[in-house]
């Protein structure tokens, strides 16, 4: 009896952990709306269709733990393969990362991290050895004790700003949240990176210094090993530091009225079909858009709301 009362607990356990996070399930620039990597779906497809988003084995939709830190299931995800795909960017256009969900009591920091691909691009390159510089991150809000995940369960997204004043050229843009509801204990802290290529376009031509993912973090750091219960009013965001030309921005919901295929780079080898809509190309509404505002427990967010086709769903 014993023994199955603790199967079931373990099963339980297992069950909450797989269903209880998300994934992004796009990216959305400039109104145009790009596949993510959904690990529920493709890892099971003898083709998957090619991507900017990086692919992951995590497909109980689980985290990377702190004792994994100095692995590379860290840089994006467990077990994760570049993407063979691009999305392009202007450096200053702000990028709007669709979540299928986030559960709203699993509250931590949201870190949003830019590395240069090199020569070799995104496509090929080792992702040991790519050097992340961090462009945002977010905690409390507004010196409460609310996190600003939060603001990213209600919205279902988060809005990120690619620096106006960065080089040219390709980057893996990682985003991740650090659940922190069981990190009063060591190793209760979970991570979650999500990895995408982007191409950037402009003028600028700052190319900031950057850090190996394996070193963002240590265990016991303050902001992993934390109680984030009771008389909790203050939290170290851990990781480095965000760069001069980065910054947080003030959160929107974008939505999409067209969608389109991740860029496929000549360099590159990628295999697979590739997202479309249905009639095989960008679904293009004129849509009427409008500007609301509203406020998510003191946090004032702009809601942008457009119709949007059946076809630009992705």
């Amino acid at each position: 009896m014993l023994s199955l009362s603790i199967s079931f607990a373990f099963l339980l356990a297992t069950a909450t952990k797989g269903a209880a996070h998300g994934f992004v399930r796009q990216m959305i620039v400039n109104g145009v709306a790009y596949g993510g990597y959904l690990p529920n779906k493709y890892p099971s497809m003898s083709k998957p269709p090619t991507l900017a988003a990086w692919s992951e084995k995590q497909t109980n939709l689980g985290f990377i733990s702190p004792n994994e830190y100095t692995t590379p299931h860290i840089v994006c995800h467990r077990d994760a393969e570049n993407a063979g795909g691009y999305v392009t960017v202007k450096a200053g256009d702000s990028v709007w990362l669709q979540w299928n969900g986030w559960p709203t009591g699993h509250v931590g920091p949201i870190l949003d991290y830019l590395a240069p691909c090199g020569s070799k691009g995104c496509e090929a390159v080792d992702k040991s050895s790519l050097k992340f510089f961090k462009i945002a991150d977010a905690g409390l809000r507004n010196g409460t004790n609310k996190f600003y995940t939060d603001v990213l369960a209600q919205n279902k997204g988060w809005l990120i700003r690619i620096p106006e004043k960065l080089k040219p050229g390709d980057y893996v843009l990682r985003h991740e949240i650090i659940a922190l509801h069981g990190s009063g204990k060591m190793n209760g802290a979970q991570n979650y990176p999500q990895c995408f290529n982007i191409k950037v376009e402009g003028s600028g031509t700052e190319l900031p210094d950057g850090m190996f993912a394996t070193q963002f973090y240590k265990p016991d750091d303050m902001g992993i090993l934390v109680s984030v219960y009771g008389n909790f009013h203050s939290y170290r965001i851990p990781g480095p530091g965000v760069i001069d030309i980065g910054g947080l921005v003030e959160q929107a919901i974008s939505t999409a009225t067209s969608t389109a295929n991740a860029t496929i780079s000549a360099s590159s080898t990628a295999t697979g079909s590739i997202v479309s809509t249905s009639s095989g190309s960008a679904a293009k509404t004129a849509g009427q858009t409008s500007i609301t505002t509203g406020s998510v427990s003191g946090f004032e967010t702009r809601v942008r709301s457009s119709h949007v086709p059946k076809t630009s769903a992705v």
